[in-house]
C-alpha cells in the first residue's frame, strides 16, 4: 500500500454520515437540511474548529466570485464556510475518496453544490491548470505530507500572479519528540512535520511573499477540552458544541487531542496561521 492510500485509508470511515444524522436528530435538527452552524463541530476538522475558520476567511479577504482551491479539504466545512461568507467559488482537493463523497453529499444537502465541487487528487500532484485560482487555502492538511516542497511549487503553479495562500497549520516546535496518536496519525511515520524556521523559508522560497504569519499555540491549547469544542457561530455569537471529532471518529480520538494538548503546551508542536501572495 502507498504512503498515499495508508494516509486516506485512516481518514476513511464510511458510516460518518449515518452516526452525523444520528447526532443531528437528537439535536432535533433535520440532517436533510442542516444549517452551516449545525454542522460546524463535525466538518470543521481542524484544532479551533469554526472559530478558526472564519479567522482565516477574514484574513485571506477573498473577493466575491474568486475560485480557490482548498487543499486537504476533507468534508468540505471550511470550503462551504468560505463559499457562505465571502462569495468565492472553492474546489475541495482531498485524498480521501470518501471525504470527497461525503462532502458532496453535504454541500448538496446545503444548496450549495453550485459553489463547492470535489475533486479526489494529491496536493504534490494536482489535476488543475496553470493559473487556475485567485486562492490556495490549506488548514491542517500539511501534516501527512512528507514532499511540502511540491506542495508550495504546485500551489504556486495553480495560482495566478498576486493569488493569496491562506493556512493554518501544525509545525514542529522545539524539537522533543511528539506524543502519539494524534489527530493526524496513530503511526510517527505518517507525520511529517518541520520546524517553523524552515516551513516559512520554504513557502517563501517557492515564490510567495509572506503577508501574516502569527503563532496561535497559546488559543489552541486554551481551546482543547475533552468533552467540548468552544467555538464560534457564524452570526458571531460564542456556542458550546459537542465533540465532533469524537461522534465521527469515536471515542479514540480525545487521547489524541490530549496529546496534542500536551505537545503544544510545552512547545513541542505549534500551530501557525499565514497569509502570503504569489509573486
Amino acid at each position: 500500500m502507498s504512503n498515499n492510500d495508508s494516509i486516506a485509508s485512516y481518514y476513511t470511515s464510511e458510516d460518518v454520515l449515518e452516526r452525523l444524522d444520528q447526532h443531528l436528530r437528537e439535536q432535533g435538527i433535520d440532517p436533510e437540511h442542516p444549517t452551516l452552524d449545525a454542522l460546524a463541530p463535525y466538518d470543521n476538522l481542524h484544532s479551533r474548529g469554526l472559530a478558526a475558520t472564519l479567522e482565516l476567511i477574514a484574513l485571506a479577504a477573498f473577493p466575491a466570485g474568486a475560485r480557490v482551491v482548498d487543499v486537504g479539504g476533507g468534508m468540505g466545512g471550511p470550503a462551504r464556510a468560505l463559499a457562505a461568507r465571502s462569495g468565492a467559488h472553492v474546489t475541495v482537493l482531498d485524498l480521501t475518496p470518501a471525504f470527497v463523497s461525503q462532502g458532496r453529499i453535504l454541500t448538496e444537502r446545503m444548496r450549495m453544490s453550485d459553489q463547492v465541487d470535489f475533486e479526489v487528487g494529491d496536493g504534490t500532484a494536482m489535476p488543475f491548470a496553470d493559473a487556475s485560482f485567485d486562492g490556495a487555502w490549506t488548514q491542517h492538511s500539511t501534516m501527512n505530507i512528507d514532499n511540502k516542497e511540491a506542495l508550495y511549487a504546485e500551489i504556486h503553479r495553480v495560482l495566478k500572479p498576486g493569488g493569496r495562500l491562506v493556512m493554518q497549520e501544525v509545525m514542529e516546535g522545539n524539537g522533543q519528540p511528539v506524543d502519539y496518536p494524534v489527530p493526524w496519525t496513530t503511526d510517527p511515520a505518517f507525520s511529517f512535520l518541520r520546524p517553523v524556521e524552515q516551513m516559512r523559508a520554504l513557502i517563501a522560497a517557492s515564490g510567495f511573499r509572506e503577508l501574516a504569519w502569527n503563532d496561535e499555540s497559546a488559543k489552541v491549547v486554551s481551546a482543547i477540552a475533552p468533552g467540548e469544542a468552544n467555538l464560534q457561530s457564524l452570526s458571531g455569537a460564542p456556542a458550546q458544541q459537542p465533540p465532533g471529532q469524537t461522534v465521527l471518529f469515536g471515542p479514540a480520538f480525545i487521547e489524541r487531542l490530549k496529546n496534542v494538548g500536551r505537545s503544544m503546551a510545552d512547545g513541542r508542536l505549534v500551530v501557525i496561521q499565514a497569509l502570503f501572495e504569489r509573486t
